[in-house]
């Protein structure tokens, strides 16, 4: 039997648990983000003759076969979990020291709001209190299979998180430390250079995918920048990525965003579709690119016409490097919704036209500088 061991940190506030909704880590929760990062980097390799759909099914079978399904059987590798120590609880009710930003990114699983009787910051479901270590086993008999799924298990550590929120950084996983079986060398990200170097290494190939792929996976459509650097503290991430958004994205109370800043009252036809009553036959708020549904206040929804969600494609991570902190954005721009489906919008069912522009537009505002591919 072969193995590896990958060691974790999770560096910010961690919002996974069981059936119960009790707060835990578990070994369903962590293998789920490991296969999306597996299948976010399967597309070039999966991709080839054939259309988009003979490479989706490429990797669907890839998937199951390494990871198991009802179909395919057993996965080929196991997986254990050691927590070394239990991390602290933080209860339902209680109140997260964390500022408006970080509160922002969290609403409504997270933080409950001032309509809903909550204090600022106050929980609306228990969390994992960050930071703190675990341990992840995978063994297989087969030592290809760990092969397979190594690139993925750096990938989750670099860009990765795990539990609710975690497209917005919350349950951030910082890899510590890679040993075992077939791995020689890996040392974590010193600065922001060796920081560069894992990730390039990883993607490797991926820029030769021109085309929009058909799920969220790397390709010559991705990008990855760096938002913030040498915070002291997770939370500062957290924080001041959670403002940028509400200065970018908010038209606020009477002009006044956060703490009382003017608000940029950016989308301004999204904002007086929301105030009119008449509901344009074709038209759906610019924002609905980053993420659906989104609720615009009481009976007023966007949302796909055949689907509950369309999650996020913009992701962000909170990566400790050295004795400092840095925020990562992730693009992975892919077809929005499946071919021919609509967004219900008001109650009017209306073409997705998805402007990408909005999220590229904001990550160029606020990014310090291209981490990939342009890094």
């Amino acid at each position: 039997m072969k193995s590896i061991e990958a060691h974790f940190k999770v560096a910010t506030p961690c919002f996974v648990g069981s059936s119960n909704n009790n707060a835990e880590v578990r070994v369903s929760s962590i293998k789920g983000a490991l296969r999306f990062w597996w299948r976010a980097l399967a597309w070039a390799q999966c991709a080839g003759e054939g259309g988009a759909r003979d490479t989706v099914r490429r990797i669907r079978e890839r998937e199951h076969a390494l990871f198991g399904s009802s179909d395919a059987g057993q996965s080929k590798v196991a997986m254990r979990l050691d927590m070394k120590a239990m991390p602290e609880i933080v209860e339902k009710g209680k109140v997260l020291p964390v500022g408006p930003g970080a509160r922002y990114l969290g609403y409504g699983v997270a933080f409950g709001s001032k309509k809903t009787g909550t204090k600022p910051g106050q929980l609306i479901r228990p969390c994992l209190a960050a930071p703190f270590p675990f341990s992840l086993r995978i063994a297989a008999r087969d030592a290809r299979a760990l092969s397979d799924i190594a690139p993925a298990l750096r990938l989750l550590g670099l860009v990765g998180g795990v539990g609710a929120r975690a497209r917005k950084g919350y349950g951030s996983l910082v890899l510590t430390s890679l040993e075992g079986d077939g791995i020689t060398g890996w040392r974590p990200p010193r600065d922001i250079e060796t920081y560069c170097g894992h990730l390039s290494s990883l993607l490797k190939g991926v820029e030769a995918i021109g085309r929009e792929p058909e799920i969220s996976v790397f390709s010559a459509c991705a990008r990855v920048d760096l938002m913030s650097e040498n915070a002291r503290t997770p939370a500062e991430v957290l924080d001041e990525y959670g403002k940028a958004m509400v200065r970018y994205r908010s038209w606020g109370r009477n002009g006044r965003i956060l703490d009382g800043e003017p608000s940029k009252c950016r989308f301004r036809e999204d904002h007086a579709w929301m105030k009119s009553e008449q509901a344009a036959d074709d038209f759906h708020p610019r924002r609905a690119v980053f993420g659906l549904p989104h609720n615009y206040g009481k009976n007023i929804d966007v949302k796909p016409d055949q689907h509950d969600r369309r999650a996020s494609p913009l992701f962000f991570h909170v990566h400790e490097i050295g004795a400092r902190y840095a925020g990562i954005a992730l693009l992975l721009r892919s077809r929005f919704l499946p071919e021919g489906e609509k967004i219900r919008a008001r109650g009017k069912a209306v073409p997705a036209k998805p402007d990408w522009g909005v999220l590229t537009t904001f990550l160029d505002e606020n990014r310090t500088r291209g981490l990939w591919p342009d890094g």
